[in-house]
């Protein structure tokens, strides 16, 4: 709940999905981090800042075409 967010835990999963031999594919540099994400809830937990739902919409669109490029590279012709 503070500024950094998730930044620490974030970093140590990305360093496990990169240790030899997991062979994870991980896409670079598309992280979400929400610091203070107690002044962008409501009351039911819901996120209403619209700066961040943005962000994240952003994020997740780059995630899918990563996801879809994956796909074609592994995808027989």
């Amino acid at each position: 709940m503070g500024v950094l967010g998730t930044v620490r835990a974030q970093m140590h999963l990305r360093q496990i999905l990169n240790a030899p031999g997991m062979g994870a594919k991980v896409l670079p540099g598309n992280e979400i981090l929400i610091g203070t994400i107690q002044d962008k809830v409501d009351e039911q937990g819901l996120l209403n800042d619209q700066k961040t739902i943005d962000f994240i919409d952003g994020v997740l669109d780059q995630f899918i075409s990563f996801a879809e490029e994956q796909k074609a590279k592994t995808t027989p012709s």
